[in-house]
């Protein structure tokens, strides 16, 4: 995924807040729950993809 990085910065920062450690490890089935439920603003957001 190192293009991405390349290609969107911000994107970058962005992963790397959602990757910090939490308190309690997330299933990938919770994040995407999580994700649902909040959807990012902006071209970034589950539609986009």
């Amino acid at each position: 995924m190192t293009y991405l990085y390349a290609a969107y910065p911000e994107l970058k920062a962005t992963i790397q807040e959602i990757m910090t450690p939490m308190p309690d490890p997330r299933s990938p089935e919770e994040v995407l729950r999580m994700l649902s439920q909040n959807p990012p603003e902006g071209e970034y957001s589950v539609d986009a993809f």
